[in-house]
């Protein structure tokens, strides 16, 4: 029983983990996606 409960947190923590790095990833994104217009700008 404990394992299962064990095993239960850690996916749960993992999920959690992983939604915060894709959350992370798209602000990332969307910061370069930024950039890479402000440079097209540029001659």
């Amino acid at each position: 029983m404990k394992t299962g409960v064990f095993a239960k947190n850690i996916l749960l923590w993992i999920t959690g983990v992983v939604e915060n790095k894709t959350e992370m990833l798209k602000v990332e994104c969307d910061r370069w996606n930024e950039s890479a217009s402000i440079l097209r700008v540029l001659p």
